[in-house]
């Protein structure tokens, strides 16, 4: 039978060659097991036939029940390969500002470039067709540690085929394991949010349908990160808005404004909102997002207030089309409220927001927004008639004196549209 490395329990008590205690990025680079396991991982690679199992004895061993040529070898072998890898990632850390700290994260470092030189995702990627639904997990939570840890990871992963379109469809076959299900979403996610350059690999997997489909899915992690997915796949751009209409993605995004989930509520705001920041393209399907939007600007996390508050600037920031749409849904008092409100008026003041999930000191919370907002709402006569009539302009210039300079500066903003017009 064949035998693959496994880290010994011992392994946290030993010590690395300068003598001080070891942590797994130490032994893995030092000990050769990350060029083992490569080597374990893709046998034909050039330069890996002097890895034996004798160079990674006292490490343990697992008995795979099968023979180096077999199927089952092979996955044993990625299995205890991404399991082995991923120990320096889920080590705990020293206490941050100790020197043991600053030895610990230049291990690490040392680590990500030992594993980046042997192209460890590579090969994980191409292990991935041998695995089934179940082995899975372990493989696809390192490619999803790595890829979020360096755009060099994630060239990598799309270099290897990791957007093919027969394996992203199985990534995220719905009966996968949440956990696979998750990692599949924030890797391609990533992808997305580092640059529109990917865009079309992206494209090329033909993932509206799959993602569409994960948006009800019953775990609320896998449907966050499907709204996320969406958000960041029109991040840079309005590259993939035809293939939302032609897909009908988009209705299935906007039931999420109103999931039990919290975390899902914030990102379909955000998904939401960047639908409407390109172009007015799918405004009409945007339509009926707007009274949940509304709804959201009570929500509990101050994060998918600021979200709701931005996608409804966004669906009046390239045409008029929609403001009717948000005068008849209170839209306009419900972001005077939030900006306005007494509590907003302390918050502009210097306090401290009551709520969770952000704070007014990022440059993110919802009173910032939804000033932003309601300035892209003056710039169209229906809105502006309507937030003067509801007494906006007094209710704004209380906060023309804020110490926060974005606060003024949202507010001159709001100002000098509404001067600026007729």
């Amino acid at each position: 039978a064949a035998l693959i490395p496994l880290v010994p329990a011992a392994a946290a008590a030993s010590t690395s060659n300068s003598g001080g205690p070891v942590v797994p990025a130490v032994m893995l680079v030092e000990q050769g097991l990350v060029s083992a396991t490569a080597a374990a991982l893709d046998p034909a690679r050039p330069g890996t036939a002097a890895a034996k199992a004798g160079d990674l004895a006292g490490y343990g061993q697992l008995d795979t029940g099968g023979t180096s040529g077999g199927c089952q070898f092979g996955a044993a072998v990625a299995q205890r390969a991404a399991q082995l890898l991923h120990l320096p990632f889920s080590h705990p850390l020293p206490p941050v500002g100790t020197p043991a700290a600053a030895a610990a994260e230049a291990s690490l470092q040392r680590y990500q470039e030992t594993l980046l030189s042997e192209a460890i995702v590579v090969s994980l990627v191409q292990a991935l067709d041998g695995l089934t639904a179940e082995q899975l997990v372990a493989p696809m939570g390192l490619l999803s540690q790595l890829v979020l840890r360096s755009p060099a990871y994630a060239q990598q992963f799309l270099e290897a085929g990791g957007l093919d379109e027969a394996l992203t469809r199985r990534l995220l076959a719905p009966d996968n394991s949440p956990p696979v299900l998750v990692d599949a979403l924030l890797a391609v996610s990533q992808l997305a949010r580092i640059s529109a350059r990917h865009y079309s690999a992206i494209a090329r997997a033909n993932l509206c349908d799959p993602i569409g489909r994960l948006l009800s899915h019953e775990d609320p992690g896998v449907r966050a990160r499907s709204c996320n997915l969406l958000g960041n796949m029109c991040r840079h751009s309005g590259y993939f808005y035809e293939a939302f209409v032609t897909h009908g993605t988009l209705d299935a995004l906007i039931e999420r404004c109103a999931d039990t989930d919290r975390t899902t509520r914030k990102f379909a705001c955000f998904a939401i909102g960047n639908a409407g920041f390109h172009s007015d393209v799918l405004y009409r399907q945007l339509r009926s997002a707007i009274p949940p939007l509304v709804a959201l600007l009570a929500d509990e996390e101050d994060k998918t207030r600021a979200n709701a508050a931005a996608a409804l600037g966004n669906l009046v920031r390239n045409s008029a089309a929609l403001c009717g749409d948000l005068v008849n849904a209170k839209a306009l008092e419900a972001l005077m409220e939030l900006a306005t409100s007494p509590t907003a008026v302390a918050e502009a003041d210097g306090g401290a927001s009551p709520r969770v999930g952000g704070s007014a000191s990022d440059g993110q919370s919802p009173l910032k927004i939804a000033l932003f907002s309601l300035g892209n709402l003056c710039t169209h006569r229906e809105c502006r008639e309507r937030l003067l009539a509801l007494g906006f302009e007094a209710k704004v210039a209380g906060l023309a004196t804020s110490p926060d300079a974005s606060v003024r500066k949202y507010v001159a903003r709001i100002q000098g549209k509404i001067a600026a017009q007729p």
